[in-house]
Parts: C-alpha cells; structure tokens; sequence
C-alpha cells in the first residue's frame, strides 16, 4: 500500500513475489526490494512497475559467487542492501563487501569494495595436502624445523631455501627441480597453505587474525591465540546504503566504519563510529546513521548531537527535522536534534505522518490527532 505524506492511500496491489529485503527511498521517491530468488524489484511512488533484474544473473555476481565460495541460490543471504537513487535512474546493491552501481536499463557503471576488517591478514589459499605423522617428521627434516613452529616460521624457512634450491638459480638441474618440489610440497603440508605462490583473486584464501600474544615468566616462550578463517570472516560486510542528494554514494560496514563514494565510485571521505549502522540517511545539511542503541546527528563532518534508540527504533526523515519511532514512543526532532515533542501509547504503533492540521499517530485501536507543537514536515507541504 503506497500513502501519500499526510495518510492518504495512493494505490495498492499484490506482489507476485516475496519481499525479503527492502527500501523506501528516505528523501526521493520509490521502493526497491529483494525476493529470495535473487531478483530485484523496483516501483515508482504510485506503485507503478519501473524494472526487475535477476542478480543471480548479473556478470557483477559471478565473480563474487567464485571468491566466496557460495551457490546462486544464496545470494540472497549475501546481497545485505538494496537502493534506489533519487532521481530513480540508478540502483545499486551490495554482495558481502562490495557494492555495484547499474542503470536501471542494466547498465553497469561502477563497482567498489570495502577494505577488509581491521586485524585480519591473508596469510595464503587453502590446500588439500595430508600426511601421516612419518610425513610430517620427513617435512619437518627438509625444511629444517623442529616442533613447536608457527605457519610463519614455515614461510620464513621456506623461502630461505626455495632461494637456494630454486631450479632457475641452479641452471635448471634435475636435482634443484626435486629438492624444489619437496621444500615446497614440505611446507604446505606443515602450514596447510600454498606457500609455493599466493593465490590469483578468486581462491579460496585463508586469513588470521590476532587476538593476543602470551609469554611465558623468564621470556623463553611466547604463544600467539589468532583466529584462522577464509575471506568470508575478514571481509567487510556491508549492511547499509544509501544515496546522497548530489549522486554520491554511503556504504556502512559490520566493522562501524561509513564510507562516502562520489558519483563516480571514488572514495572521498571515512567515518568509524564502532557500532553498525542500521540506516543512513544524508538531507545535503546533515547527516543521519541510525544504529541499534544510537542515533548519530553530523553536520559538516561533525557530530552535533547523539540520542538514544529504543527497540530498535525507525528514523523518518522529513524536510524540517525527522522522527524516531519506537515501539510504543514517537519522538519528533529539529534538523539538528533538538526535541520538539513525545508521543506514548499504551499499544504499539503502526502509521505516524503529519497533516495540515497536525500529527496523527495511529494504533491498531486508535487514532489521534496533536496540534500545537511545531512538527518536521512544513504546514501544507
């Protein structure tokens, strides 16, 4: 059901499909979704068809699909945001950490990724070698080791006599090329990496991250606890985006970090706000992320007010200031986030809007009416 701003319905119709994520465009005009077969939906603000795209089928997916190792039957479960732009002639979507901008005729325009989350580091691609322990006994004599050892001091060893036994510097000699071989088949088996060269992009790569490093009193030996995991844990997430009012583009990670991208796909500015935002929102004079607990208000790239979110609250952006929506609480704000008024209902609600004569709030029982106070969407507007 499409409403116009002050409650009056516009149009309903079925769906022929089922919504699994979606977006209303915050200051434009629009809807946009996901169905769980991977196929884009996007409606005009009367309802009205204006495309469909199978991202199962889009040459952007594929890519993906290879790097992270998943079906095209999972896409859904990968693809985290949906947008529509304004001005309603570009869409863009999100798969795991990178975002895709595509006219609404298909055309691609651009693509980027979030860098991956700060403490992970890929140390190299997953290999299929095992060995019974004579095996590792025998790779640990070639690469000259003994136990305790850690997958760097495999790499370390490994390159200090691949130099030395590579068959390039050894005139190509039959036996360079065996001792060659076992270094290298020696330290995949001891790291269950392939040491020998890094993988080109699409392997399936393993990533550690660090979690502390313990040494023992006199100093004689250390224990480093890492976390071991494929590109799926060290990516970036990204779980909310948005257009700006001058074409430029948000991305907010699982990391906290928000990134604006010009028109163009081009990094221009990075904030960390340690939380994930749910929601972002950009009026051209401030700025809106709305996390679970917390709603951050910025003007000019600094924060001028912070509130609470209870329940996981709704933000509803209006030309003159913006609404938070809670279960059973409405709170209206200034642009700024000065307080104007409090709605509390014994039931929940389910529809706020203004109207010429005032707010109305809405539950499934009731329905009233409030004047006096100064809302955020202007007299007759």
């Amino acid at each position: 059901i499409s409403f116009d701003r002050h409650g009056r319905e516009i149009r309903r119709t079925g769906l022929a499909w089922d919504l699994y994520r979606s977006e209303v465009a915050p200051l434009g005009r629009g809807l946009i979704a996901l169905d769980r077969s991977g196929v884009v939906h996007a409606y005009r603000s009367d309802l009205s068809p204006l495309f469909a795209a199978d991202l199962q089928q889009a040459p952007e997916t594929s890519d993906l699909m290879r790097r992270f190792q998943f079906d095209p039957a999972d896409l859904k479960n990968h693809t985290r945001s949906v947008a529509l732009s304004p001005s309603q002639e570009v869409y863009l979507f999100t798969v795991v950490d990178s975002v895709f901008l595509v006219g609404v005729d298909g055309t691609s325009m651009w693509g980027a990724s979030l860098p991956h989350q700060d403490g992970w580091k890929r140390v190299g691609t997953v290999t299929n070698r095992a060995g019974t322990s004579a095996d590792v006994d025998e790779a640990l004599g070639i690469l000259d080791l003994r136990p305790p050892f850690s997958s760097g001091e495999v790499k370390a060893q490994y390159r200090k006599l691949a130099k030395r036994h590579h068959p390039d510097l050894n005139q190509g000699s039959v036996q360079s090329k065996e001792r060659f071989q076992a270094l290298s088949a020696a330290a995949e088996l001891l790291s269950g990496l392939d040491v020998a060269s890094l993988a080109p992009e699409g392997d399936v790569a393993l990533f550690t991250k660090s979690m502390g490093r313990t040494e023992s009193a006199d100093g004689s030996i250390g224990f480093e606890l890492a976390w071991q995991g494929t590109e799926k844990h060290a990516a970036d997430w990204i779980y909310a985006s948005t257009f700006a009012p001058d074409g430029s583009v948000f991305l907010a990670g699982y990391s906290g970090r928000v990134v604006r991208l010009d028109p163009k796909g081009t990094p221009v500015q990075a904030y960390d706000i340690g939380a994930v935002p749910r929601r972002i929102v950009d009026t051209g004079d401030y700025l809106y992320f709305l996390t679970d607990t917390r709603l951050y208000v910025l003007s000019e790239s600094r924060l001028v007010r912070l509130l609470d979110v209870f329940e996981q609250g709704e933000l509803i952006v209006g030309q003159e200031g913006f609404g938070l929506l809670d279960k059973k609480c409405f709170r209206w704000f200034g642009e700024a986030g000065n307080l104007l008024g409090r709605v509390t209902t014994k039931r929940p609600i389910r529809r706020v809007y203004p109207t010429p004569d005032g707010l109305v709030v809405e539950t499934r029982m009731r329905r009233a009416k409030i004047s006096g106070p100064p809302g955020w969407w202007p007299r007759g507007a």
